[in-house]
């Protein structure tokens, strides 16, 4: 039966890596689900590709979107500086109607709603977790100019991430967080992941 694989991950681990493999080499069996945000997009992400954007304070989001923020439409939804980010049951379900595995990126607070919800598919939590050290290598492997008060800033999420999905795991079972360490290859990073979902799936296509 196919799953829908919500990956949360700490800054820096390789997780847009992972998921433009599977989605790249692995197409017949796994599909992205796109987030839903208001806000505007980054330098590096592009619209319908990356996620999907929604304008605000218009008659239509005042009187169709935001509602649907409120009821049963979004597995799970949150408030970030005024700007609103969700997953749409329907980015999920179409997924699965067409036999696919679903992967869609959520932050740990967002995967704690998902947890704590009713979904009616089945699901696993996926951790993608490297140690502070590692972190603060990347990113001035990135910027050899980044400052340390970023570092630390980083280091202290990372540290809070990590709780939030320690809670998880107490509160639901080890058994629905496979944990990776994403300090690993890419490549041992994807093996990894392939091997705890399902050995058979992935010695079939080794």
């Amino acid at each position: 039966m196919n799953k829908v694989y919500f990956i949360s991950w700490i800054r820096g681990s390789g997780k847009n890596t992972l998921i433009s493999k599977l989605t790249s080499e692995y197409a017949d069996d796994f599909q992205q689900a796109l987030s839903v945000k208001t806000r505007e997009p980054r330098p590096t992400e592009t619209l319908g590709i990356d996620y999907i954007k929604y304008k605000k304070f218009n008659f239509l989001w005042e009187t169709q979107i935001l509602p649907l923020f409120n009821i049963h439409h979004f597995i799970e939804r949150n408030n970030h500086f005024g700007e609103y980010y969700g997953t749409r049951k329907q980015e999920i379900t179409k997924a699965l109607e067409d036999w696919k595995n679903v992967l869609k990126e959520i932050e740990p607070e967002g995967l704690t709603k998902v947890f704590n919800g009713t979904q009616k598919f089945p699901y696993q939590g996926v951790f993608l977790n490297i140690p502070d050290e590692v972190i603060e290598h990347r990113m001035l492997t990135r910027n050899p100019d980044e400052c340390s008060k970023n570092i630390q800033l980083s280091i202290q999420r990372a540290t809070m991430e990590r709780n939030v999905i320690d809670s998880i795991r107490k509160n639901h079972g080890k058994q629905f967080i496979i944990s990776i360490d994403s300090t690993q290859h890419p490549q041992e990073v994807f093996n990894n992941f392939t091997h705890q979902i399902n050995y058979k799936w992935a010695q079939h296509h080794s």
